[in-house]
């Protein structure tokens, strides 16, 4: 009986990791896209916006340029392309600084890095 429970707890155990790590990979997910298109939606917002003075005309100088539409787009591409490249560069500088945490703690430097993750 107690080894059956103990198989129970087991196995409920091991489901719930599963539905962490699952729930966490969505949350991950979700963070990225968040972190791409969120600055877009603040540009869209921005320029969505009524800047108009009192007598109609258009109060920010963007929307006079001539192709001011397409810079737009030109703006939103760069933010886009900026995001990528900011959440790619950091985690392959993440990658990098635990790579090499790992040689340090093979070459022997075990005190000074374990001190140096306690700081940090």
């Amino acid at each position: 009986h107690g080894q059956l429970q103990e198989m129970r707890k087991s196995l409920v155990d091991a489901h719930d990791t599963e539905v962490e790590k699952r729930m966490g990979n969505t949350m991950f997910s979700l963070s990225i896209v968040t972190a791409v298109f969120l600055p877009m939606q603040f540009i869209t917002g921005l320029y969505g916006m009524n800047f108009v003075d009192a007598d109609g005309s258009p109060s920010i100088p963007e929307l006079t340029y001539e192709n001011g539409y397409a810079y737009f787009w030109c703006l939103q591409g760069a933010v886009f392309i900026v995001c990528l490249l900011i959440i790619v560069l950091t985690r392959y500088a993440s990658e990098f600084i635990d790579r090499a945490f790992r040689v340090l703690k093979d070459c022997g430097c075990r005190q000074r890095v374990n001190r140096v993750q306690e700081e940090g």
